[in-house]
């Protein structure tokens, strides 16, 4: 960021300056991004388990709204079928998933694909709630699926991960006594699955 104000500090040509403005921008992007998971993944760590009722619908919408304004999120449609909506477990923790997840799924949405769509649901299946986020995206190579939750894995370079966010998500899902899967191909899409106690 320093040498790139420095440049733009002796830049004249307004072309250029567009080109580290948009530099510049990424960059901070990157960095936001890899601060808030660093405070997840502490918050996560430290942070002891605060069950109460929560409103799942309230939760799904508000993270749909603060990842309005990400790049590419404009152009997918997201929907939802929430059978199971209140459920006794930590607010914090549902919180960390749901934002980890639909931010992926906006990423790794696929750009040469005309309809855009993420998939959201919520249902109960015994004691447990599952949660299912569905989307049309780049998918997953089949020789990665097994890494995606590692700690620093990349499975797509190009869109410059931080290698942080499933790992944070499984991490959380543990702490809260549940699972996660993951069923994905390559050019057609994702689907996790998270299932987790509802009564504690």
């Amino acid at each position: 960021m320093k040498g790139l104000i420095e440049l733009t500090a002796n830049e004249r040509d307004p072309v250029m300056l567009r080109n580290y403005l948009d530099l510049m921008m990424n960059n901070l992007n990157k960095q936001e991004e890899f601060i808030k998971e660093i405070i997840n993944f502490s918050r996560n760590k430290k942070t002891e388990i605060q069950r109460e009722l929560v409103n799942l619908s309230k939760v799904i919408n508000q993270s749909i709204s603060q990842h309005q304004y990400m790049s590419g999120s404009a152009d997918i449609r997201i929907d939802q079928e929430i059978d199971l909506d209140v459920i006794q477990s930590d607010p914090l923790r549902l919180e960390i998933i749901i934002n980890n997840l639909l931010s992926n799924a906006i990423k790794y949405s696929d750009p040469t694909k005309d309809k855009k769509q993420i998939m959201i649901k919520t249902f109960k299946k015994g004691h447990h709630c599952v949660l299912e986020f569905t989307d049309n995206g780049i998918g997953i190579k089949k020789d990665h699926l097994n890494r995606i939750f590692e700690l620093f894995f990349v499975a797509d370079p190009d869109h410059k991960g931080t290698g942080l966010g499933l790992y944070i998500v499984k991490e959380t899902v543990g702490k809260l006594k549940g699972t996660i899967r993951v069923e994905s191909e390559r050019g057609l899409g994702s689907k996790f699955i998270i299932i987790i106690p509802v009564d504690g």
